[in-house]
């Protein structure tokens, strides 16, 4: 019982000692943005930052509406997460997008007080951003 006990502890020191507490930062890098097509055939954007963290899986947090034939997307902080992978990377956001039935689209992406215009295209499938901003095309 007494090596079940300190067993018990040990585990639980390392799986408590690897959590970090849900904090947020600010973004301090530009973002790039691609594309693409998931499993479903919807659309997805995949937004990563420029910059490496120390965790390769650290989650943007963003924001977005669809109002008639313009997607806006908000990118607002960077989650530091609570179960993390030791690996350097980009921060990174996956957004998706179901229905998408125009061929055309007017994207506007906020980051840090800029606004990045483009369009995106369904056929053939591809955005195009008009600079401005700090999100870029990938």
């Amino acid at each position: 019982m007494k090596n079940f006990s300190i067993l018990f502890i040990l585990t639980a020191v390392v799986i408590l000692g690897c959590k970090k507490e849900e904090t947020t930062i600010a973004i301090d890098s530009k973002i790039l943005v691609e594309l693409r097509k998931d499993a479903n055939d919807n659309y997805q954007i995949i937004a990563t930052t420029e910059k490496t963290y120390p965790y390769s899986n650290y989650p943007i947090l963003f924001s977005k509406t669809k109002v008639g034939s313009t997607i806006t997307v908000k990118f607002k902080k960077i989650s530091t997460g609570e179960t993390l992978l030791p690996a350097f990377g980009p921060a990174k956001a996956t957004i998706d997008f179901k229905n998408l039935t125009k061929n055309s689209y007017r994207v506007k992406f906020e980051l840090n007080g800029k606004t990045t215009e483009g369009t995106l295209t369904i056929n053939p499938m591809s955005i195009k951003l008009h600079g401005g901003g700090n999100v870029l095309e990938k």
